[in-house]
């Protein structure tokens, strides 16, 4: 019987790939039954091959290893559904897959919101579907919040693309406004009210549509601890009930954060407790979670993880400006970083060169190099010549911007661990003025934090207040 596979990294728009006979080499090399020019990646990979009625996967004594399941191997005999991961690439194995070019095994399912009236399911065949409230629309929506026309979803390249219509209140994929989008299983779209996960049939299914065996670990130099979330509810907190136990003290209560089993997801919430709940460095009072979500109580960091899915990812948190909180998820091939639009992270700053630095993967680790710009690339207040090896925590400064390395499966480096507010000035190119409690003076003269030299303004005009993580004016 055939092997296929499918990727399902984010970078890799759930494309398939199968092979009628075997083996299947998979590797960087075009003589590659499937080439993956990707850093990372071998010339020849891994392959699969028969053994009597068996499928099995071997590293092909590949540089930086396969593996299955989370797990390195040398050999190991497939089963359906196996995760596969080489490099920054992902894929399932199946056998006996829907013919390829099914378009129709994609759909969105509806996970959150919705009026009587607003589909469950929105089968993605061939073509566009335009979802929308107005009729003619091909998926009709009952909520107010969504526009006549809202988005359109169109088959493309293997995958699907997300467009946003000009709607008036904007299209978001996993809590971020897009105007045009590829497509990953698991993606979470929301629409006004509603909130929909993109996937197919034929892969494991996303987070919020259950599946996965859901842990709590905790992180840092503590003892390792793991417990499985089971049944509908779990508590946080120090009393021997709790379904995580922490030490009591140092603002740890009992019951000091719930998480209950919402449809096909998991909330946090807290429960009034000493301490307040942070959720990726957020203060949240309620959080739907993500797989690699940090969950901060008291002194404690806890991890929220899919156990069917690896547990470490890489990323680049941007610190401050209008982009501050966004992150990029470092994957696939390199990440251009400079001023120019062909970059994959452009820095809109004159002091920016064109191409000003690069990230790439190498020898099982991250590295940071300077292209020659015109300011330099400094990593820890340090000048980066030639290529500097990234560790979790790393503070990268280009042009005035700050980024954060960081890995998924490690507690959050200090400088991500609480939200930071700023004040962001309407003049084009002003600096955004980081608010640091527990006040912020603003006025005419000398000595107020933000001083605005008009006769307008009063010598002590205006003061914002920092009080148990809000800012009251």
């Amino acid at each position: 019987m055939a092997a296929f596979l499918r990727r399902v990294d984010g970078a890799g728009g759930g494309r398939r790939y199968g092979r009628e006979r075997l083996p299947f080499v998979v590797g960087r090399a075009s003589s590659s039954n499937l080439q993956l020019d990707l850093v990372g990646i071998s010339k020849k990979h891994f392959r699969i091959f028969a053994r009597g009625t068996d499928h099995v996967l071997e590293d092909m004594k590949s540089k930086n290893g396969t593996r299955a399941n989370g797990k390195k191997i040398a050999e190991h005999v497939l089963a359906e559904g196996d995760l596969i991961q080489v490099g920054a690439a992902q894929f399932v194995y199946f056998r006996g897959a829907p013919a390829l070019g099914d378009e129709a095994a994609y759909r969105l399912t509806l996970v959150q919101g919705g009026e009587p009236n607003d589909p469950r399911e929105i089968p993605l065949a061939a073509g566009a579907v335009v979802l929308g409230r107005r009729r003619e629309c091909q998926a009709v929506l009952a909520d107010v919040e969504c526009s006549g026309r809202h988005c359109e979803i169109r088959a493309e390249g293997g995958g699907h693309v997300l467009s946003d219509l000009g709607s008036t209140n904007g299209t978001l994929v996993n809590g971020k406004k897009i105007e045009r989008v590829a497509l990953a299983h698991g993606d979470e779209i929301a629409l006004g009210g509603l909130r929909y996960i993109y996937h197919s049939p034929a892969l494991p299914p996303p987070q919020r549509l259950g599946g996965g065996r859901f842990v709590l670990a905790l992180l840092g130099s503590r003892a390792e601890h793991r417990v499985p979330l089971a049944g509908e509810r779990a508590t946080i907190g120090c009393d021997p009930g709790d379904t995580f136990l922490l030490a009591p003290g140092e603002g740890i209560g009992p019951r000091q954060v719930e998480l209950v089993r919402r449809g096909r997801c998991w909330v946090a919430r807290e429960l009034g407790g000493p301490a307040p709940l942070y959720v990726g460095g957020v203060r949240a009072a309620e959080q739907v979670l993500s797989h690699g979500d940090e969950l901060a109580v008291g002194p404690y960091r806890i991890a929220f993880l899919n156990g069917d899915l690896p547990a470490e990812r890489f990323l680049l948190t941007i610190l401050g400006g209008t982009r501050g909180g966004e992150e990029v998820a470092l994957g696939e091939g390199e990440l251009p970083i400079g001023r120019h639009p062909s970059n994959r992270l452009v820095i809109d700053s004159p002091s920016a060169s064109s191409h000003h630095a690069r990230i790439g993967y190498a020898d099982g680790a991250f590295h940071l190099e300077d292209l020659g710009s015109t300011n330099g690339t400094e990593v820890n207040g340090e000048k980066v010549e030639g290529k500097r090896r990234l560790e979790h925590g790393d503070r990268i400064e280009i042009a005035g911007e700050v980024l954060v390395f960081r890995s998924s499966a490690r507690e959050r480096p200090e400088s991500l661990r609480r939200e930071r507010f700023v004040l962001l000035p309407f003049a084009k190119g002003a600096e955004p003025l980081r608010l640091q409690g527990p006040s912020f003076a603003i006025g005419r003269e000398e000595g107020n934090d933000l001083v605005l030299p008009s006769k307008k303004v009063s010598v002590r005009h205006a003061l914002l207040v920092e009080r148990d993580g809000r800012w009251y004016l």
